[in-house]
């Protein structure tokens, strides 16, 4: 899951987690078919999720997002860049993956 910013620029805002020093994309997990919702707090990272930080992209250098909203007047799209389900029963596991380029991602948009 991203933020993107293209309508004024090609950054993006994305979630990660922080392991021994290594940063993650930030991986969404559910068990059986459950709605996912994230709040966005930038420098505060997420009320849902105690492990959660954002990042944004510039130019192609990643910085952690420097405060706790996005920018006033912009409009922000929102998309999923790759989304995958695993299902297993005693016999068999079976798995599905979708991967979707960075402009078939964009779902909605939202403005500040």
């Amino acid at each position: 899951m991203a933020i993107y910013d293209f309508i004024q620029s090609a950054n993006y805002i994305y979630p990660v987690t922080i392991n021994n020093g290594q940063i993650y994309t930030y991986d969404f997990n559910t068990n059986g078919s459950t709605q996912v919702s994230v709040m966005f707090k930038g420098s505060e990272g997420s009320p849902e999720y105690d492990d959660l930080e954002w990042i944004i992209n510039l130019e192609n250098n990643d910085y952690f997002y420097p405060t706790n909203l996005l920018e006033e007047g912009k409009t922000y799209d929102w998309g999923i860049d790759y989304a995958y389900a695993i299902a297993y029963d005693k016999d068999k596991m079976s798995h599905s993956d979708e991967f979707c380029s960075l402009h078939h991602a964009k779902n909605a948009r939202f403005g500040t």
